[in-house]
């Protein structure tokens, strides 16, 4: 059977190997560090937001619609 060969099977297990790790790699040095970065980013605007509308209680409905839209 050709899917047991020790040959070909060693070297297909070799190139996935390879390809997962760079697969790994770019995930984490791309879109981990994109959503991270957006992910600080809405934390910080929603801080902001809370203490702008901190005292006005008609501005929460703005407010939810605000945190709800980012």
């Amino acid at each position: 059977m050709p899917q047991l060969d020790f040959f070909s099977f060693l070297t297909q297990t070799i190139w996935l190997s390879i390809a997962m790790c760079f697969f790994y790699l770019f995930f984490i040095k791309y879109f981990l560090a994109k959503s991270t970065e957006t992910l600080k980013l809405r934390e910080k605007i929603k801080g902001i937001l809370e203490q702008f509308f901190k005292f006005d209680t008609n501005s929460k409905i703005v407010y939810n619609a605000i945190v709800k839209s980012f």
